[in-house]
Formats: C-alpha cells, structure tokens, sequence
C-alpha cells in the first residue's frame, strides 16, 4: 500500500492495488500452474504469462471493501447463475436470446469496470476518458444507483466459442467507438462482451438490451468474428521487437 488519493472517495489515505477487472472473472483464464497470456504486442512472441489480473493502487481498504462487498459479490453470484443455469442450452450463432437476471446488479458491476477502466493510469486502458461522466458514475456506485435503462444503456452480446458454450476464458482491453458524436465503450469479460453508451444527449438508434424487469436481451457473437480479438492475433503474430 502507498498513500494517495482514493479514486473512488477521494480521500487522501492508503490505496489497495486494485483490479481493473476483478481477480474471479480471471479464473477460467489459468492452467494448471496458474498462468495465463497476456498478450501485449511486445517481446519475441507478442506476449508474456501473467500470474494475476492487472491491478493498479487505485482505492482505498474502504472503498475497495465496499466495492467487494456492495458490486462484486453480488454480481459473482449473478453471474454464475447466468452462465450455468440462465443461458439456453441450444442456440445459433446471432440468435436472439432472452436471459433472466438482475438489473441493478449487472449495471453496477459493469459501471464499475468502466469506471476503474477511465481512472487508470495504465496504458491499457488509455482509450477510456468518460470526462465529466467520470463523477456521474462515481456518484452511482457511491449510491448503488444504476439509473433508468437510458442512464449510460448498456448492451450486451453473448460471446460463444467453436463449441458453442460462452466463451469465459477471455478478457479483452476496452475499445471505443464513435457513433452521431456520441462515445460507446465495450469490453469482453465473464462470456460477454459489454457495450456502454456514454453521452449526455440521447441515442435514439442507441437501444439497451437490459430492462429493469431483469430481462438481458442479447445476441449470439462468434468470438472469431469480435474485431478486437483480430487485433490481438495480429499482435501475436506481428509483435514488435525490442
């Protein structure tokens, strides 16, 4: 621990190195030696084995307690029951499928990913700057308030692998696009890839797919056809050396 400013509270105290995403969405990442390939683009193979997930002295032992406690534990549990219970057994690719869940959970949980994401100093994570969005977010978490379906909409694409099961053992950096000058920020995690729309003006061709009834609407993507992860086998297979 080193003294700064907490991200999240913005007291000056001593901060926790915190995960970006949090350390169980890496567990389906490990082999049997618990190693996992972080691909970065450097180095002879464009890549090195990581023991842990990337962390950072972001929060202090408070906040990051009640991050542990108010947003991630609920959205483990929530997130189990998805992926082994809620997703249908048969699907196609780009099918359109209904999951039951639970909308504040999963909407905090995300903000949170995203949030942590803008406040990084990592250049991993460079491609996030949520600007005065930043403290909007900061006040819903503060307030376990996930807004109206509206309020930064997020959708979010079911990513499955060759053998048609969600596809778990992948993070990705988050990517941003620009669409009728507004910002959309997605990510891969936990068998999904994550899309938040972040303006102050709306979107009308911009539609969420989670309702506060807790019905996640979402499409089926082949993870092959993801265009992030093209840019992580090119990296591999083009790194730079030094």
């Amino acid at each position: 621990m080193f003294l700064d400013t907490c991200r999240l509270c913005g007291c000056t105290n001593k901060l926790c190195e915190s995960h970006i995403v949090p350390e169980f969405l890496y567990k389906p990442l490990y082999d049997d030696k618990h190693k996992m390939l972080g691909i970065n683009g450097l180095g002879n193979r464009g890549a090195k084995p990581l023991q842990k997930g990337i962390r950072e002295y972001l929060f202090c032992n408070t906040c990051e307690c009640f991050f542990n406690d108010e947003i991630e534990k609920p959205f483990l549990s929530e997130w189990e029951k998805i992926i082994e219970t809620n997703v249908p057994k048969t699907y196609k690719p780009w099918d359109a499928i209904s999951i039951k869940t639970d909308y504040k959970t999963i909407k905090l949980f995300t903000l949170s990913v995203l949030f942590r994401c803008s406040v990084s100093k990592l250049s991993t994570f460079s491609g996030v700057n949520l600007g005065h969005h930043q403290d909007n977010i900061k006040e819903m978490l503060l307030n376990c308030e996930p807004g109206d379906e509206n309020k930064y909409p997020l959708i979010a694409n079911l990513v499955i692998n060759k053998g048609y099961k969600p596809e778990v053992r992948y993070i990705s950096i988050p990517v941003e696009y620009r669409e009728d000058c507004h910002r959309v920020y997605g990510q891969i995690y936990g068998g999904f890839m994550w899309w938040h729309k972040v303006s102050s003006h709306d979107f009308k061709k911009y539609n969420e797919s989670i309702y506060k009834n807790g019905n996640l609407e979402t499409f089926i993507t082949p993870i092959h056809e993801i265009g992030v992860l093209h840019y992580a086998k090119n990296a591999l297979n083009n790194p730079l050396r030094y």
